[in-house]
């Protein structure tokens, strides 16, 4: 193993396996370094063993940041095109989904692409590798490990975030940022689950597993999908998308029953003088457990009368309640259950087009380890791939 290399990466996962791959397709020597046993272990488990690799509709307005601005470049220079060219020639089937999402059959496939991409272009691999030192001392990086010392003019840290602990997420990125002079965003669990928080006006214990389709917002940022309910509060798809953009103390509004007037429907029903009790109305639109919990919200007397008996104000409390449920998060669902993290390295920090630092000459980051989040749908993951791809590509500009 040699001692000097054109380019060593820190992190093993998508991001620093495509940089590797990129820079070493192009005859630059590059050594990839991983804590881990395995690369790319998150890319393992992504998309329930499926892997939702990237998404059609990938542009800059799926992604949340500081700088909204800054992944362009990157994505501009490695589209979604560009990554089903490499899965066509690795004869890697994939399939698009609903809403332009693009999924392998196999995480384990994608991984293993990766891996023997790297491979191929005679990257050097050391795994298990628990602790190691970094410095630059005039132009040259040393980076100091079990396995010895390594040197080069250039480093790039694609350590990914601090989301799914369990598959050993650590905070170096983050330390060796501040290490090097580089700001960082505070890092948030995001495409996560969020808890109630204090009092709630209906009881939803119970709920637990139950779905329904739902608009909710918080701010000016509303979406639309599937909700579900969980012990400690709600999650399902839609919920973690809006998690990327919700803040702490911030107010979410849920209608339960979009693009329909309920408060028109529960008049026709009584001036049809209808005998059905507003449980019986709600569950033609609710799950019925959730029904049950709306109405238990009501005065004693009108939960046993019929709709026809009921009057306009209890009508308007119940509208109010299913369309424009309001609440407070008491917190997230946490790092074990975010999917991504929001925050990371300041993005103004780096050159957009390169990845590398304005402050320190030759050092590089790249992916999840950056303040750039995507929603969900593959859009993280092609965001691994299109920053390590601008990396590995920068480093041999420099050689030509």
């Amino acid at each position: 193993m040699k001692k000097q290399y054109d380019l060593i990466v820190i992190g093993a996962g998508a991001s620093g396996l495509t940089a590797a791959a990129t820079a070493g397709q192009s005859g630059r020597s590059v050594l990839l370094i991983e804590h881990n046993s395995q690369p790319a272990r998150k890319v393992f488990v992504s998309g329930a063993g499926k892997c939702n690799f990237s998404n059609k509709f990938v542009s800059s307005n799926h992604y949340f940041s500081k700088n909204p601005h800054f992944c362009k470049s990157a994505l501009a220079g490695f589209s979604y095109q560009d990554l089903i060219h490499h899965l066509d020639k690795a004869c890697i089937p994939w399939q698009e989904r609903e809403e332009g999402k693009l999924f392998a059959f196999s995480s384990g496939a994608i991984r293993s692409f990766l891996v023997e991409r790297a491979k191929k272009a005679n990257v050097d691999i050391l795994l298990e590798i628990p602790f190691f030192t970094l410095e630059k001392k005039s132009e040259i990086f040393s980076l100091n490990c079990c396995a010895g010392n390594f040197f080069s003019k250039n480093v790039l840290i694609a350590s990914g975030g601090i989301s799914y602990p369990a598959l050993g997420a650590t905070d170096i990125g983050y330390r060796l940022a501040k290490q090097f002079g580089l700001d960082v965003i505070q890092p948030e669990p995001a495409l996560v689950s969020l808890n109630w928080g204090g009092h709630i006006p209906v009881d939803f214990s119970g709920l637990s597993g139950v779905s329904v389709f739902v608009h909710i917002k918080t701010g000016k940022i509303c979406k639309q999908g599937m909700l579900l309910f969980t012990p400690q509060g709600i999650s399902g798809p839609v919920v973690l998308q809006l998690s990327l953009y919700w803040q702490a103390g911030q107010m979410i509004e849920i209608d339960f029953l979009p693009q329909t007037d309920l408060f028109s429907i529960l008049k026709k029903h009584r001036q049809a003088k209808e005998k059905k009790r507003l449980q019986s109305i709600l569950s033609d639109y609710l799950p019925l457990r959730l029904a049950r919990c709306f109405v238990s919200v009501l005065d004693s007397k009108d939960k046993d009368i019929p709709l026809s008996a009921m009057s306009d104000k209890s009508f308007n409390q119940m509208d109010k309640m299913i369309k424009h449920f309001r609440f407070i998060p008491e917190k997230t669902g946490g790092w074990s259950k975010a999917e991504v993290t929001k925050g990371g390295v300041d993005v103004d920090c780096l050159s957009s087009s390169t990845m590398e630092s304005r402050k320190v000459s030759g050092l590089y980051f790249s992916g999840e380890v950056l303040d750039i989040t995507g929603e969900l749908g593959g859009f993280n993951l092609h965001w691994a791939f299109a920053s390590g791809f601008a990396v590995g590509k920068a480093v041999c500009n420099k050689y030509k």
